[in-house]
């Protein structure tokens, strides 16, 4: 099989299950024993007791494989705590990272290192430490140790992980897409059970719709990838862009674009993809997601490649329950002092 040949077999087969998850159910549910069984042990799995961490642990997850909304509701809980005078870092894994063990990331690390959504969150937050670690109990001495000073410990992912402290739980949805089947995997999209959420779990949707406590999402400027000029997305209605976006969903972020006025070419790939030889031609202007550009730093000509700044808009649910969760840590933190 050749390399040009993969990522379409790759893509027609992720197409083929997402069908089947979203849509009507046919060959899959042969494997339904399989997802019975994988459903019985994540329940079993997330709820084993866990240690209390030495500061609260404030969990943003998912029970849907992909695209629920997390990396833009941590960077928005992260910038929302700083303005509270809140100090916190952030626990992630670093999905594709090589990293060992643990690891604080630095904007300037190579993303082969610790992963495109890391590196975006390290850009995203300068002044934060974004700490990997593939053992999370590590990764919450590594923070004790070498942050004492911090309040809070954001987890990025992590709610079916059962050594990890739970103090407050974000479970992140997709609006549109919700819970699929209902299935667990392989049959279906849920990583866990819904029956098994921890009974303080909030529930957040991206795209939020009528009285849905969530989020939308805008993208009011982009951001020229060679030196960081900024523009006004209306500047770019009159001519065609060419989007490309590797990430769980891809057609979410093509949906900003459209409703921003943009006249599109669509390019979605896979979530985490590999952009070290896809061909940017020079005579088109391209927009691509934050995640995707920390990959573009081989590419030699940068000056038509666009970021988008995307913008979480908070729901007025979403704000009070945030600020609420903001005080009474500021509060506890009186308190303590």
């Amino acid at each position: 099989m050749s390399n040009r040949t993969r990522p379409y077999i790759k893509s027609f087969f992720e197409q083929a299950i997402l069908q089947q998850w979203y849509g009507r159910l046919t060959w899959l549910k042969w494997f339904l024993p399989l997802s019975w069984l994988y459903a019985k042990l994540a329940a079993r799995h997330l709820n084993q007791p866990h240690h209390s961490a030495h500061v609260p642990v404030w969990v943003v997850g998912n029970v849907v494989v992909g695209g629920g909304g997390k990396s833009p509701l941590v960077m928005w809980l992260a910038k929302l705590a700083g303005q509270h005078s809140i100090r916190c870092a952030v626990l992630m894994r670093g999905y594709l990272g090589q990293y060992q063990d643990v690891h604080a990331v630095k904007s300037h690390d190579d993303v082969r290192l610790v992963g495109d959504e890391a590196l975006c969150l390290s850009k995203a937050l300068p002044d934060m430490p974004i700490v990997l670690a593939k053992d999370r109990r590590r990764g919450l001495s590594f923070i004790k140790n070498n942050y004492p000073d911090i309040d809070v410990i954001l987890a990025d992912d992590g709610l079916q992980n059962r050594h990890l402290p739970k103090d407050i739980v974000w479970v992140c949805y997709d609006a549109y897409r919700g819970c699929g089947n209902g299935y667990c995997l392989p049959v279906g999209p849920l990583r866990s059970p819904l029956y098994c959420l921890p009974a303080h779990a909030q529930s957040i949707f991206k795209y939020a719709q009528d009285d849905q406590c969530g989020y939308d999402l805008v993208i009011p400027s982009l951001v020229r990838l060679c030196d960081d000029e900024k523009r006004s997305i209306d500047s770019f209605q009159s001519i065609t862009v060419h989007a490309l976006a590797g990430i769980a969903s891809p057609q979410g972020f093509f949906k900003i674009l459209e409703q921003a006025g943009l006249s599109l070419v669509s390019y979605p790939m896979s979530d985490h993809a590999d952009l070290s030889t896809f061909d940017f031609d020079r005579s088109y202007t391209w927009v691509v997601t934050p995640k995707d550009a920390v990959k573009l730093q081989h590419v030699k000509h940068q000056d038509n490649i666009w970021v988008s700044e995307v913008i979480l808009k908070p729901t007025d649910d979403l704000m009070a329950l945030a600020q609420k969760t903001m005080s009474d840590i500021a509060q506890n933190k009186i308190v303590s002092d």
